[in-house]
């Protein structure tokens, strides 16, 4: 049976590439969701670029890319669509009164590319998730709609975040950034003020964004939404320095695995 892993670009998905590359691991090809260069992170694209595809090819790994498609086939860019498609807000909003809006962004750029790949290229087949003993409450099985089994290697050699930063270390890999979008809602707050302090455009460009959504959020007849936990704009609520802890040790705030929080 063959098996496939869902690559994130982030810390977990390089700890999994450089297991495949040992053979600890029977993972031989990695399929990453791209999202669209303007929506990655620079620094995951950059990562992924110029550690993890020549990593890949040096141990005869297959490195996959796949992309959301529109109805002519054409790659559609998360960014391009949360800015322009008027009758939706693809990203899950942070609402006053009502929580969390819908992770459309995981299902229809994340899960669905790598699942239409897999029936294409390699039904029945293991896809593995990069999800570590941090999470085990993320580690589901497949459903049953699914050409695929889910398998959580990290889980199973009981391995933590630190273990994976460890392993990426003492292999000579430099530490993998964290893998989301830059405009990824999940943010922490320390997240949100490292990027205002070290990616002050790009924070300028999540400004306008916030704005474009939340105004939609209103013509759609919905609450006021925003792009942080706070319930209010990211100019008016991120700090200008961080909190207590290091940008690693932050709370979970990424796409590791590729199927961001899911």
């Amino acid at each position: 049976m063959k098996h496939i892993f869902s690559c994130g670009g982030g810390v977990q998905s390089t700890a999994c590439l450089v297991l495949a590359a040992k053979g600890i691991i029977p993972y031989t090809t990695f399929v990453f969701a791209n999202v669209g260069d303007k929506a990655e992170s620079p620094k995951t694209i950059e990562y992924i670029a110029n550690v993890l595809k020549p990593f890949a090819l040096k141990h005869n790994i297959e490195w996959v890319e796949v992309f959301k498609k529109n109805c002519y086939g054409n790659s559609v860019d998360l960014y391009d669509d949360c800015m322009t498609n008027a009758k939706s807000v693809p990203i899950p909003l942070h609402y006053q009164h009502g929580g969390l809006g819908f992770r459309n962004c995981t299902s229809k750029w994340k899960i669905e590319p790598i699942a239409q790949w897999i029936r294409k290229n390699a039904p029945n087949c293991v896809l593995g998730v990069g999800i570590s003993t941090d999470e085990p409450q993320r580690a589901k099985p497949a459903r049953d709609t699914d050409c695929y089994t889910k398998a959580y290697p990290l889980i199973e050699l009981n391995m933590s975040r630190q273990d994976c930063l460890i392993l990426v270390d003492d292999f000579g890999l430099p530490q993998p950034p964290k893998s989301s979008c830059w405009f990824c809602p999940y943010h922490t707050t320390d997240g949100w003020t490292i990027k205002r302090r070290e990616e002050p455009e790009l924070f300028a460009k999540a400004i306008e964004l916030e704005k474009t959504l939340c105004s939609r959020s209103i013509a759609l007849g919905k609450d006021p939404g925003y792009l942080s936990r706070h319930g209010k704009s990211l100019d008016l609520c991120i700090p200008h320095q961080l909190g207590l802890f290091p940008e690693w040790l932050d709370e979970q705030d990424a796409c590791e695995s590729g199927y961001c929080m899911t």
